[in-house]
């Protein structure tokens, strides 16, 4: 009897694994995907160290002028030894960028929020409701993504998967920013593929 009730739950669950990924559609015209192409950073940190990695842009399109709103932000991570995610902050760019600030991207900051004031102003993604009204080629919104260094080792990220609303439509891209973090601080870290 328990053997039957396993199989039940285990078909059920496929059952809702499939509708749900049938419904995520890839991503269209409202984002603009030529300029989203693979980049990212390798580096090495001590054990215990925090920091926030911003060179996560999702690039809204120039021609779309209709809102998405975001759902998730979920970095894809290869193993949770060295680095495990604390948190996820997003700011559209330019929008919400500090009014006397210097620089308008980070590539890391120390902390997680992130403690230099230029990198400041990041809410929680979820629910975010982002339109480019000025239709501007360099509009993006920024993923700050807050990590702590748990162990020894190499923990590498090949994108970040952002789950969206558009026109009533839910739908999936994955950002191709990757990253690489080995600790301790001494080993050289090469990028994820190397």
């Amino acid at each position: 009897m328990a053997a039957i009730v396993v199989a039940v739950v285990a078909v059920a669950a496929a059952i809702v694994i499939t509708v749900w990924n049938r419904e995520k559609s890839q991503s269209g015209d409202e984002l603009d995907t030529e300029g989203m192409r693979p980049y990212g950073w390798s580096g090495s940190k001590s054990v215990g160290t925090r920091f926030t990695d911003g060179l996560i842009h999702l690039k809204l399109s120039p021609n779309n002028a209709e809102s998405i709103k975001v759902i998730s932000v979920t970095p894809i991570m290869d193993n949770d030894t060295t680095l495990r995610v604390v948190g996820v902050l997003a700011r559209v760019v330019p929008d919400m960028l500090p009014a006397d600030h210097e620089v308008g991207w980070f590539q890391q900051d120390k902390g997680f929020p992130p403690a230099d004031h230029d990198n400041s102003g990041g809410i929680d993604p979820r629910g975010l409701l982002v339109q480019n009204t000025a239709r501007r080629d360099d509009f993006s919104v920024e993923f700050q993504i807050g990590y702590d260094v748990v162990g020894n080792g190499k923990t590498s990220r090949s994108g970040v998967e952002v789950v969206y609303q558009y026109q009533g439509k839910t739908k999936r891209f994955v950002i191709p920013s990757h990253l690489s973090i080995c600790a301790p601080a001494t080993v050289k870290c090469s990028p994820e593929d190397e």
